[in-house]
């Protein structure tokens, strides 16, 4: 069993993609279609200023990371972690950027790595552009590689009823 709070936050967002005119092939858009956040935040802390530096961190990790990994990446262009990577550059993200896929090619650049096991450890964020069935097991490798925070982009939780929302909670559990 892993050890609870090895992520410091994790966000559940499921989304569509919209079809866009033809003259913006190269920008995709992403609607909402169910969102999610928790912050777990360490209750054992000492004191007061101590909960309020972990949550000062988690917060810093996933809006301003200084590293990232996205996990799920796919070779085919317009796929949700193609898309994050594709923000990633052109929002000018200076600090390191981690792809995990199943593609044995690099992918704009960056070397494709086939297991989160081969992550370097503390990590600010990890962005899961994942099937639903594979996130458990991914949220698990993020707590082994001691990422701190984790942004989960999948359909198949809370918003389709009471198994999606239960296998949401032990995912949290585990973060």
């Amino acid at each position: 069993s892993l050890p609870r709070g090895g992520l410091g936050a994790i966000g559940f967002g499921a989304v569509r993609s919209t079809s866009l005119p033809a003259s913006t092939s190269r920008r995709l858009s992403w609607r909402p279609i169910a969102a999610e956040r928790r912050l777990i935040l360490d209750t054992t802390a000492s004191t007061s200023a101590d909960r309020a530096r972990h949550s000062s961190s988690v917060v810093s990790a996933i809006m301003r990371p200084r590293s990232v990994a996205i996990i799920g990446v796919s070779a085919k262009a317009g796929s949700a972690g193609r898309v994050v990577l594709e923000l990633l550059h052109n929002n000018k993200f200076a600090g390191p950027i981690h792809i995990v896929g199943r593609s044995t090619a690099d992918i704009e650049g960056h070397k494709v790595l086939s297991s989160i096991d081969d992550l370097p450890e503390n990590l600010d964020l990890a962005v899961l552009t994942l099937p639903a069935a594979a996130v458990r097991e991914a949220v698990e490798g993020c707590v082994r590689r001691k990422v701190k925070a984790a942004v989960i982009f999948a359909s198949g939780f809370a918003e389709v009823g009471s198994d999606g929302n239960s296998e949401q909670d032990r995912i949290g559990a585990i973060a």
